[in-house]
């Protein structure tokens, strides 16, 4: 959609395999969609790659298998990519935005291993916040390739008691 006059979005164009549950970020003229079984995709487990400089025809460039892609996000500055991908988050330098390389992983975090299922990228930071079921965890991605874990907040995953409401109150 063109969105020149904010409250009138008008169609461009598409590309027919979408599914509205499908992320996608984007950066100088190029769209990285990761597709999962999780959400019904019939494409399978992969990162799509589109050139839309042409927003009238968008062009698939490359694909690439995963495990279980989620939740992405990008440096525009670092030129870096961030896939959740099961319980790893995948960091891939896109210099070359049709040809990402992977260059680090959150495996380098001793002991950090949960379902990961979207990131918040804070460049002026270079800080990632990793969202799971399990909770929140912030890293620091600016050094090296791998991710440095700054902390984390648990998320209780056991079932609560239901609770009584008190009807003498009411």
């Amino acid at each position: 959609y063109n969105i020149d006059i904010p409250y009138e979005p008008t169609y461009v164009s598409r590309a027919p395999h979408f599914i509205n549950r499908d992320p996608v970020v984007v950066i100088d003229g190029y769209a990285y969609v990761t597709l999962s079984d999780d959400f019904g995709s019939a494409a399978g487990n992969v990162l799509i790659i589109y050139d839309i400089s042409n927003f009238n025809r968008p062009v698939e460039v490359k694909r690439m298998n995963f495990n279980r892609p989620r939740g992405l996000g990008v440096d525009e500055t670092e030129k870096k990519l961030f896939i959740c991908d099961d319980t790893i988050v995948k960091v891939y330098d896109i210099t070359d935005p049709e040809t990402p390389v992977r260059i680090g992983d959150s495996r380098a975090v001793t002991g950090w291993r949960f379902d990961a299922y979207d990131v918040i990228v804070q460049t002026d930071k270079q800080h990632l916040l990793v969202i799971g079921p399990d909770g929140l965890s912030q890293f620091h991605y600016g050094q090296g390739d791998d991710l440095v874990q700054l902390g984390s907040i648990p998320v209780e995953t056991q079932p609560t008691k239901p609770c009584k409401i008190r009807t003498d109150l009411l």
